[in-house]
């Protein structure tokens, strides 16, 4: 069986497993990132919420930190994945659209509720240029609120055959102990993807759809056979 290495956090990578099964891998969990909250002002937060029309949230780890700070606004949300609605729905949200894909998809296949609208992004650190720069194109204004930082981290070294990153900064971290060499390479999306070529490494496997079911699949269809490093 070919063992599928997962980068996310060890919670991400846990959510994850189910569907690598599925599809005939062994997954393997590797976290190459960790999650760093930064300073929540509530006040702050609830002032530019009660200027914007919708919250968009593009991880279920901003949820969970919201609402362990009491700080949740209360709009109506536009959310990446099921996971992240899940996520919301749980904490009393009315969840208006759910998306299958990355922050490119949301911008895109929400386009229609969005345009004319004033948006709160809450979300990581990390990703806030590239996602405002997505809205800005349908939205009437973006406010942003990073919630959390996502570090790269060093893996673990357990042999794996093939490797799966859903962000840069899991990238990054793979590659400050661990090299590609010999692995067939998947990822998520377009930036992630970026990130790897940038360092040289084009990875075997990009979904046309970005998300992990997807990525899965995409992985599953090229069936990488090569020995485990």
């Amino acid at each position: 069986m070919i063992r599928l290495g997962l980068t996310s956090t060890p919670e991400r990578n846990a959510a994850f497993e189910a569907a690598a099964r599925r599809r005939g891998f062994e997954p393997v969990s590797l976290p190459c990132i960790r999650i760093e909250e930064l300073p929540l002002d509530g006040a702050r937060l609830r002032a530019r919420a009660g200027r914007c029309d919708v919250l968009v949230l593009t991880s279920a780890t901003t949820v969970s930190i919201l609402a362990d700070h009491d700080a949740f606004p209360d709009l109506p949300v536009v959310a990446v994945g099921e996971a992240t609605a899940a996520r919301a729905r749980a904490v009393g949200a009315e969840v208006l659209w759910v998306g299958s894909g990355g922050a490119h998809h949301l911008a895109s296949g929400a386009a229609p509720l969005l345009r004319g609208r004033r948006l709160l992004f809450a979300g990581a650190a990390n990703a806030v240029a590239t996602t405002i720069g997505l809205l800005d194109e349908v939205a009437t204004s973006v406010h942003a609120v990073p919630a959390y930082t996502t570090v790269p981290a060093p893996p673990p070294g357990d042999r794996v055959d093939a490797v799966t990153f859903a962000s840069p900064s899991a990238v990054a971290g793979w590659l400050s102990s661990r090299d590609l060499d010999g692995l067939v390479v998947g990822a998520i999306g377009p930036t992630t993807a970026e990130a790897l070529e940038r360092v040289g490494a084009v990875p075997d496997v990009v979904p046309s759809q970005p998300g992990f079911e997807a990525l899965i699949d995409a992985m599953a269809a090229l069936r990488p056979e090569r020995s485990a490093t």
